[in-house]
């Protein structure tokens, strides 16, 4: 599917006025494209697709020989944003006591 391009509005001159009928013009053009390639239709007619049984739709289609597991467990993990499971770990192990209560309310 097309997305379209990045709009550089830095290196276009001309007024908010002119610089918003580009970005509508680029946004009717893609919507047009959308049209023609897929038709109309409702968006409760489409099947609603969680995060992971889409990106699984995605490769399925395309001969990677890369799962999606494969990308999950290859990815980059950087050290200054870890996962929430790695952040919440030691809640598991943790003994409730009134100084640490406040760990446990919810919010």
């Amino acid at each position: 599917m097309n997305i379209g391009e990045n709009i550089k509005y830095y290196r276009i001159n001309g007024s908010i006025e002119e610089k918003t009928c580009l970005l509508r013009d680029c946004l009717a053009s893609l919507k047009w494209e959308l049209w023609e390639k897929q038709g109309v239709f409702l968006r409760k007619e489409t099947r609603d697709l969680s995060k992971t049984e889409y990106a699984q739709m995605i490769i399925n289609k395309r001969d990677y020989g890369y799962s999606l597991n494969d990308a999950v467990e290859t990815r980059y993990n950087d050290r200054n944003n870890p996962e929430a499971d790695e952040v919440f770990a030691f809640m598991k192990t943790i003994e409730p006591t009134m100084s640490n209560a406040f760990l446990f309310a919810r919010q």
